[in-house]
């Protein structure tokens, strides 16, 4: 993986927040060794100040801690990944490559090319394909790049904290991991993440079982009852060491409403230099780090292979060759059409001299034919142009609302459907639009779901021509 094999070396980080978490593991002949661990709290956000303050900070931590540079596999906050359910038709190969392209940027608001998104399939009782589509925002990837090289670590690979503990037994259950930001929410079916959800801002400190069972059943009822049949048991994991009371707390609340729990059981072992770290439960950075170590592979990574020298030179060479034979094919695409344009002016004036008794009547019904077909696009008020950007103007620059379908039709009704993070965003951006002139008889038709929320509404417009557009 990523070139490990010959590695003996590697860390395992974990963010949530400020929170940094950083275990450092070799692996030995028999087993893989821990060597050291650390839990510190940044004095700046490592998702968005400068990559170098970061960097440096994060070196400090590990100076303080007798760690030093090396390779590095991180496991990222869950409000950074966006992650969507869909049905997939029969297809395959290229055809549902291009199908879950299309879906990523039709429920994602990140264009194609500035997003890294994976897939993961499931299939139900009754043979209907499903794919959770995760994505994560290449500017994210890449600052988180740039701050770890700072700090001398070499980022292989970035995961979910859930993606830790699946694909070490084959079962279905609902998996808690308790950060600093809150509770993260993974359903597994079959060991694979079928639904991931962020309660952000709920501390796990004060969270009751009932609030959790509730938040549960929601995240369970945002996917088919074919793939959710089988998920009964639950199972819960900590992302710092101060909240280990939290997750048995925790747990001991839900065996008291009835549910079941699952014990986590990690397929590698880890020997600790130190035998406190011994007793403490196993992390999401040390588990895939160990896993990553003894040759395994955890799935999906988020971060895009590293293009060396020798691939963006065999790149310029065939951009070279392409730009050539694109010239070409120009070129010889231009001299046809040259032909076919010679052609047509030959036959146009043939057919001129054979109706030239008609020409009139012919130019008339042309130029009327014409003007029903082009009247629309010579309207100063530009209406359509008006209402779009009318409705551009009151979504929130942030990305936090995004627009998946709008219509517009000739009595001047707007419908318009799509998703917002959160249910305060969507909320912000409906009185924003309510308030803009023109905009009338504002109707909600649907809203539903959460992380992302879910919405369609309509509205009257009956704005003046504009002229400035």
């Amino acid at each position: 993986m990523l070139g490990l094999k010959q590695t003996s070396l590697l860390f395992g980080c974990a963010l949530a927040g400020k929170r940094l978490s950083l275990v450092e593991l070799r692996r030995g002949a028999e087993a893989i060794h821990g060597r050291k661990s650390l839990q510190a709290t940044l004095s700046v956000d490592p998702l968005s100040d400068d990559t170098a303050l970061i960097g440096r900070d994060i070196r400090n931590r590990m100076e303080e801690a007798g760690m030093r540079g090396g390779r590095c596999v991180l496991c990222a906050p869950m409000s950074l990944f966006y992650s969507c359910l869909i049905e997939t038709p029969p297809i395959s190969g290229e055809d549902l490559e291009s199908f879950l392209a299309l879906q990523a940027e039709r429920n994602f608001p990140w264009p194609a090319q500035d997003l890294i998104w994976r897939s993961i399939f499931h299939e139900s009782e009754e043979r209907k394909r499903y794919a959770l589509l995760i994505g994560l925002p290449l500017s994210k990837v890449n600052h988180l790049r740039e701050a770890f090289a700072a700090a001398g670590l070499e980022l292989v690979s970035i995961h979910t904290n859930i993606s830790a503990f699946s694909g070490a037994q084959p079962a279905s259950r609902i998996h808690l991991h308790l950060s600093p930001e809150g509770v993260e929410i993974g359903l597994l079916r079959e060991d694979k993440p079928v639904a991931l959800r962020m309660l952000a801002g709920c501390d796990p400190s004060s969270l009751d079982a009932r609030t959790l069972a509730r938040e549960m059943r929601v995240t369970l009822g945002q996917i088919p009852p074919a793939l959710s049949d089988t998920i009964h048991e639950v199972q819960i994991s900590h992302a710092t060491d101060a909240q280990a009371r939290d997750e048995e707390r925790i747990q001991q609340s839900l065996e008291g409403i009835g549910l079941r729990m699952k014990r986590f059981a990690p397929a590698v072992r880890i020997d600790w230099d130190d035998p406190a770290a011994a007793l403490a439960a196993p992390s999401a950075p040390m588990l895939i780090a160990a896993r990553t170590l003894s040759g395994g592979s955890v799935a999906p990574n988020f971060l895009p292979p590293k293009i060396n020298r020798f691939q963006q030179w065999q790149s310029s060479i065939a951009s070279r060759r392409m730009l050539w034979i694109g010239g070409t094919a120009a070129m010889i695409v231009v001299i046809v059409a040259l032909m076919f344009f010679w052609q047509q002016q030959r036959l146009t004036h043939l057919e001129r001299e054979l109706t030239s008794l008609s020409e009139d009547a012919r130019q008339a019904e042309t130029l009327q034919t014409k003007i029903r077909a082009y009247r629309s696009w010579f309207d100063r008020s530009a209406r359509v142009l008006t209402i779009a950007n009318q409705l551009t103007g009151a979504f929130p620059e942030t990305g936090s609302v995004w627009a998946r379908d709008l219509e517009i039709r000739e009595n001047g009704q707007v419908i318009c459907s799509g998703s917002a993070r959160s249910n305060a965003d969507w909320l912000k951006m409906r009185d924003a639009l309510s308030q803009s002139p023109g905009v009338t008889n504002l109707q909600v038709n649907q809203v539903r779901g959460d992380s992302p929320l879910q919405f369609s509404f309509s509205y009257q417009w009956d704005g003046r021509p504009s002229h400035g557009i």
